[in-house]
């Protein structure tokens, strides 16, 4: 990346690919004719995937360090490296736990830490049917009060389909305290007519309703155009979001492969079904979080977070990781660290 000019704001030579010059505005104008290049051919998307994120970082830039969010405990001693970080409600940068089992006691000490950071509460599974009543009502209700949606796991309700329970079980769930229902098929076939109805359903209730696409088994795999075809459905039916099946374990379908690294033609084929803030990428691995905010963002949707990831993922989103904080870097965010005065002040002026 070349020198700020004198008499050019860093915000402004950092904003705009094109005043920057040299290697920076090369690989931008470069990404977009291979961008264009790309996307006629749908072998040709992980080509695509990586002008994608080479684009993002470009995008990243924008955010110097004067601009991003100030850490409320370190304020600005600590700036967060990736600014542009959603706070709550969110409809973009949207976090989503998988809970397998949390007490009372480990669910208040999650929102203790993280509540600011957590989005939707999935209890995973059929486990919502395995608390005590009082239990699961007190967990609801805790979850309430942080402004945290919750869920029961979409194979719940597919049981319910199979017994032809499905009003009974939405109906029970508002009763409960859920705030959220997830519409799902990931285990049974669901008639296109029960699913479009679930979902209205789930609306009329007052819950925010998602939906999810792709097939838990990796023997079942859907192709891309039938996910592509059930995302815009779902969301023409009312679903607020849709999820992209990864499991717990991010192994082996949809979007990964059996060693959880991302088939980029796969993730790109769905993500042209729609915008990118109408998806959230169930993504159990911190390496799969990590290339999902390198390709689409740090507000990419993210689901399947592990209740002890909360904090960490959050780091990976704003910067303060070694990770992301390297793309920081390699955007320009924190430029004005590379020359040895902004280093000095950068450390209080130490020395």
């Amino acid at each position: 990346m070349g020198h700020c000019p004198a008499g050019v704001a860093r915000t402004d030579w950092l904003a705009r690919p094109a005043a920057r010059g040299g290697g920076g505005h090369a690989r931008y104008q470069s990404s977009r004719r291979l961008l264009a290049r790309g996307s006629r051919s749908v072998g040709l998307l992980a080509i695509r995937s990586e002008v994608m994120a080479e684009m993002k970082i470009e995008e990243m830039a924008q955010h110097p360090p004067g601009e991003v969010e100030a850490d409320a405990v370190w304020g600005d001693a600590c700036p967060f490296p990736l600014g542009g970080r959603t706070a709550k409600p969110r409809e973009h940068g949207v976090t989503m736990v998988i809970d397998k089992g949390l007490g009372l006691g480990a669910m208040a000490d999650l929102l203790d830490a993280g509540a600011a950071h957590i989005d939707i509460v999935k209890l995973a599974f059929g486990t919502s049917a395995l608390y005590s009543e009082s239990v699961l009502r007190d967990k609801l209700a805790r979850l309430r009060a942080a402004q945290v949606l919750c869920c029961p796991g979409g194979t719940a309700l597919e049981v319910a389909v199979v017994h032809g329970k499905a009003r009974a079980f939405v109906d029970r769930a508002v009763e409960l305290g859920f705030t959220a229902l997830e519409v799902s098929d990931g285990t049974i076939e669901m008639a296109a007519d029960t699913r479009r109805s679930l979902l209205a359903y789930g609306r009329s209730m007052g819950l925010s309703v998602v939906s999810e696409v792709g097939k838990k088994h990796p023997a079942d795999q859907l192709p891309g155009h039938t996910l592509r075809d059930q995302i815009q459905q779902d969301l023409e039916s009312g679903a607020w979001k849709v999820i992209v099946e990864g499991r717990e374990s991010g192994q082996g379908v949809v979007i990964y492969r059996a060693d959880g690294s991302i088939d980029a033609d796969e993730m790109e084929s769905i993500a042209s079904a729609c915008e990118p803030a109408l998806l959230i990428w169930e993504a159990p691995q911190k390496s799969q979080q990590q290339d999902l905010i390198q390709r689409f963002g740090s507000n990419v949707n993210l689901g399947n977070v592990r209740s002890e990831d909360v904090l960490s993922l959050e780091a990976l989103r704003v910067g303060l990781r070694a990770d992301t904080l390297r793309t920081a870097l390699r955007a320009g965010a924190l430029a004005a660290v590379r020359s040895s005065a902004a280093a000095e002040a950068w450390c209080g002026n130490v020395g």
